[in-house]
């Protein structure tokens, strides 16, 4: 009985009243969450203390528990309000390092040498030189070690204390003449510095009983992998427990990439033509130049799902002169480093753009060659509040990948490093620009003993540079010294306290020893 337009009307009020509603609920139940968060994490800066606590901690927590409680909700997601807490919690983490550090530096230093101590008591007498060059290289190493701020006291004592107990054994194995004890040592030092067997459970906790026939191979590999390893004694605790970290960062990259490929539903994306890719597949294309996303735990997503993802115009650009909603999240992006693109990324299941779903899912992309060549990536998107979502995202060979839980347009943002393909011309002209520098302005002498024995280090020096010749350090039986010459018959004479400048401005000069016959008393 009434007008279409009325009816329209009175449909979107009631829809109006519904968003609001929904709103409001959904701020309320944020905001609680927020503030239980908040409480964790002020109540997580107290657990720091102890009854041994100074002062000075007593007060830097105190302050920085505060100033989190102090943190107000700001109506937007809760993503954004943990963001202020979190970031105030970070600080609180990395002052509180570097004052631990500070206090017990002459505790640490203590140990140092305590540490050098130790060595020097485990050489005997009539020790061999590989010995003594053992226990040599483990006291550099423990003086060379820098105490890591970011960690605390007992994590720095007992890595400097490792090289201690590395060196020890290097000093046993180097003593020893017997295969079979230096293979002990060598054994020993697997399993105490490197924890080998710590490293095979690791593996072999990954395993599971319905494992398809790649996984096993994997984790097989790895086993021999790391059973392989040997701990190498001419080099530090700290490269040789790199090199096995580097075997097990293989390791779990091929098992991360396995099971994420064994567990999604890898949906069609589009080509850089902007052809559609249908179906479904075990594995993306990792060299080619098709963009796709791939889509984990996809959680009702079936076998006729698609998707599109195509480059875009960034959407959180201010140099572009686009526009982004003010918060406090947008300033950390773009500090960030360079905006580098954006790609819309529209998921569809059984024809519909689907909008709700349950998971996270990973996106891998491959990257334009405009878009390579930059590293701590993160990408960013405008959410349903109009707050600025980010997430940290890495590179893998030239593939964009991260983990979401939203489709949208994503902003893509990375520190700027030098592009690969100029790293070959960087190094040239660096060659260039050092040969140069020698050319140009440096100065070099060398000193001949002409005929007698010992030695005169070279001079080098700018072409400006002030001075004088070196004290001679050669010697001649039956002769006295008489100065330097250009010439090996000493026709071009130079005093011996001659100034550097008056060389001349030959870049590479050779002087000879000017020696006199003693005269012989009768």
């Amino acid at each position: 009985s009434k007008e279409m337009s009325q009816n329209l009307s009175e449909l979107q009020e009631r829809i109006n009243n519904y968003s609001v509603a929904l709103a409001t609920l959904r701020k309320n139940t944020t905001q609680g969450d927020f503030e239980n968060y908040r409480e964790f994490r002020a109540w997580t800066v107290t657990e720091y203390l102890s009854d041994n606590s100074t002062q000075a901690e007593k007060d830097l927590a105190n302050q920085y528990a505060a100033s989190i409680r102090a943190v107000v909700f700001n109506g937007k997601s809760i993503e954004s309000n943990r963001y202020a807490v979190d970031r105030l919690f970070s600080e609180f983490e990395g002052k509180y390092l570097a004052l631990m550090a500070d206090q017990r530096k002459g505790d640490f230093d203590a140990l140092r040498n305590t540490l050098k101590s130790n060595i020097d008591a485990a050489l005997l007498e009539g020790n061999g030189d590989s010995v003594r060059a053992a226990a040599e290289r483990g006291k550099s190493w423990i003086g060379e070690f820098v105490f890591d701020r970011s960690a605390d006291y007992d994590t720095n004592s007992a890595n400097i204390t490792l090289i201690r107990d590395a060196t020890l054994l290097a000093i046993e194995y180097e003593r020893s003449t017997d295969a079979a004890v230096k293979a002990a040592k060598v054994a020993q030092a697997n399993s105490d510095i490197l924890d080998l067997p710590g490293l095979i459970a690791a593996i072999n906790v990954q395993s599971a009983v319905d494992d398809s026939q790649k996984i096993r191979t994997i984790l097989e590999n790895a086993r021999a992998a790391v059973s392989g390893i040997s701990y190498d004694f001419s080099q530090s605790p700290r490269d040789n427990l790199a090199s096995a970290e580097a075997v097990m960062a293989r390791f779990s990259q091929d098992l991360y990439e396995q099971r994420l490929m064994e567990n999604s539903t890898t949906v069609g994306g589009i080509r850089a033509d902007g052809k559609t890719i249908d179906g479904k597949t075990a594995d993306y294309p990792k060299d080619s130049d098709e963009i796709w996303g791939i889509v984990a735990n996809a959680t009702g997503i079936g076998d006729d799902a698609s998707a599109t993802i195509s480059r875009v115009t960034p959407t959180l650009d201010p140099a572009a002169g686009t526009t982004f909603p003010a918060s406090g999240s947008v300033a950390n992006v773009l500090s960030n480093g360079k905006v580098l693109g954006a790609f819309d990324v529209t998921l569809y299941n059984g024809g519909e753009r689907v909008t709700s779903f349950s998971g996270m899912y990973c996106i891998k992309i491959l990257l334009p060659e405009d878009m390579r060549g930059f590293d701590s990536v993160q990408v960013a998107y405008v959410d349903e509040f109009g707050d600025v979502q980010i997430y940290d995202a890495r590179v893998e060979g030239n593939y964009l990948v991260f983990e979401t839980a939203h489709f949208s347009t994503f902003n893509v943002y990375g520190n700027i490093i030098l592009h690969p393909h100029y790293d070959i011309y960087l190094y040239v002209v660096l060659i260039v620009l050092v040969v140069l520098l020698l050319v140009f302005l440096i100065r070099v002498v060398r000193y001949d003993a002409n005929g007698g024995q010992g030695s005169t280090p070279a001079t080098v020096f700018f072409c400006d540079g002030e001075g004088s010749l070196p004290e001679n350090g050669f010697t001649r039986e039956g002769y006295t010294f008489g100065g330097w010459s250009r010439k090996a018959d000493g026709s071009d004479p130079i005093s011996a306290d001659a100034e550097l400048s008056a060389l001349g401005k030959i870049h590479f000069l050779k002087l000879y020893a000017v020696w006199n016959k003693e005269e012989v008393q009768q």
